[in-house]
C-alpha cells in the first residue's frame, strides 16, 4: 500500500504472569489453541481416531514396536488390551485387576517388552504376542506392590514399594540384570544375582518417579532430585544428590529431550542436565501453572514431548476438573509458551 511500510513481526510466545502493560511488544498477553513454531504463531490441530473399536474406555496407553508392527497397550479402570490399529485383543491378567482411577497406571519398556503397574496389583508384563495375556513379573515378592516401575540399562526399578502392608516410600528396588530380549526372573538379592535396593532417606518424602538421562538414572521425590549410577560389583548402583529443593509433581511429569530433562515440579517447569537447572516459564506462566491445576487431581498432571515440532506439553486438570483439560505448550528451542484446550483426557 502506498504510503505505508511493513516489517516482518516475530512472535515470542504468551506471557500471562505479568500485567499487560509490562509485557514486551513481541509477546502475546493471552490466547487459546495456538502454539509457536519457528517463532511464528500457528493454530493447533484437531483430533482424529487412531483405532476404532476399543474394548473399553482407555485411561492409559504405552507403545511398543515389534518387527515393524506398532502396538498400543491400553489400560482401563480394571482391564488391559492391545491394538495394532485395527484388531484388538484383551490381555488382562488371568487373576484380574483391582479397580483404579486415571493417574494410577505407569508403564515402561525393557528389551522391547512392556511392563505395567497400577499401584494396587503386582506389576506385570505383556510377552508381545497379541493372543497372550499379561503375566506377573517372575520372582516378584508376594503381597508386594509399587506405584511406579521404570527400565534402566539391564534392570527394572520398582519405586515406592509396599510389602506385607509396610510402605518403603524412600526405597528403590531393582531386579536382576538380564540379557537383550529377556525379562528379569529374580528380585530378591542373592550372591548369585545383582538384584538390590537402596534408600534415599536424607530428604523428606517418597520417591515418585525416575527416568534415564544419558548414562545415569535421575530419581525424583516431591522436593528433591537424585542420580543413580551403575557401578557393577558389590554395590551395583550408587546414588548422588542433585537438587535438594526441586523435585517433581507426580509420576509421568518428566520428559527427556536432547539429553536434558524437562520437569513439571507443581509450581514450575524446569530443564536440567543433572548438574544445574533453570525455569523455562519464569515471568511467563509460572504463577499461572501453580494456580491452574486442580489440587485434588494432581496425579493426572503429565509431561509429553512432541519431537517433530520441538515441543513439550504440560498437560493439566484445571481447577474443578477431573480430567486433563489444558496443555501448556512450550517450544523447546525458543521456550515460547502457548496454550491449547484438551478434550477431557485421562492420559496423553
Amino acid at each position: 500500500m502506498e504510503g505505508h511500510q511493513f516489517k516482518k513481526f516475530k512472535h515470542w510466545g504468551i506471557v500471562v504472569d505479568l500485567p499487560p502493560e509490562e509485557v514486551p511488544d513481541n509477546n502475546w498477553t493471552g490466547g487459546e489453541n495456538f502454539h509457536f513454531v519457528n517463532t511464528a504463531s500457528e493454530r493447533v490441530g484437531g483430533y482424529s481416531n487412531f483405532a476404532d473399536g476399543c474394548l473399553f474406555n482407555p485411561i492409559f496407553a504405552i507403545n511398543v514396536t515389534v518387527e515393524a508392527v506398532s502396538y498400543w497397550v491400553y489400560c482401563g479402570t480394571q482391564n488391559v488390551a492391545v491394538t495394532d490399529g485395527t484388531a484388538h485383543w484383551d490381555i488382562t491378567p488371568a487373576a484380574g485387576l483391582s479397580p483404579v482411577q486415571p493417574g494410577n497406571w505407569v508403564g515402561t519398556v525393557l528389551n522391547g517388552i512392556p511392563v505395567l503397574t497400577n499401584g494396587l496389583d503386582a506389576p506385570f508384563y505383556w510377552p508381545v504376542i497379541p493372543t497372550s495375556i499379561c503375566e506377573t513379573l517372575p520372582g516378584w515378592p508376594v503381597n508386594t506392590t509399587c506405584t511406579c516401575i521404570r527400565a534402566f540399562k539391564y534392570h527394572l526399578f520398582a519405586i515406592n514399594v509396599t510389602s506385607e502392608g509396610i510402605q518403603y516410600g524412600d526405597s528403590l528396588w531393582w531386579s536382576e540384570g538380564v540379557e537383550a530380549g529377556a525379562i528379569p526372573q529374580e528380585w530378591i538379592p542373592t550372591p548369585e544375582n545383582d538384584a538390590g535396593d537402596m534408600v534415599l532417606a536424607d530428604s523428606p518424602g517418597d520417591i515418585i518417579d525416575a527416568m534415564p538421562m544419558r548414562d545415569i538414572l535421575i530419581v525424583y521425590k516431591g522436593s528433591s532430585t537424585y542420580s543413580v549410577s551403575y557401578v557393577a560389583g558389590q554395590y551395583v548402583y550408587t546414588q548422588r544428590k542433585n537438587f535438594l529443593t526441586t523435585g517433581i509433581q507426580s509420576t509421568n511429569c518428566v520428559a527427556e529431550i536432547n539429553g536434558n530433562h524437562w520437569v513439571y515440579t507443581g509450581t514450575d517447569v524446569i530443564v536440567h542436565d543433572g548438574q544445574s537447572y533453570s525455569s523455562v516459564v519464569q515471568y511467563k506462566a509460572k504463577n499461572y501453572l501453580g494456580e491452574a491445576v486442580n489440587p485434588e487431581a494432581y496425579k493426572l498432571a503429565q509431561v509429553v514431548q512432541r519431537n517433530n515440532l520441538n515441543q513439550v506439553w504440560i498437560c493439566l486438570p484445571q481447577e474443578g476438573e477431573t480430567r486433563q483439560t489444558l496443555a501448556v505448550i512450550i517450544n523447546t528451542d525458543t521456550q515460547e509458551v502457548g496454550f491449547r484446550n484438551l478434550p477431557d483426557s485421562a492420559f496423553i
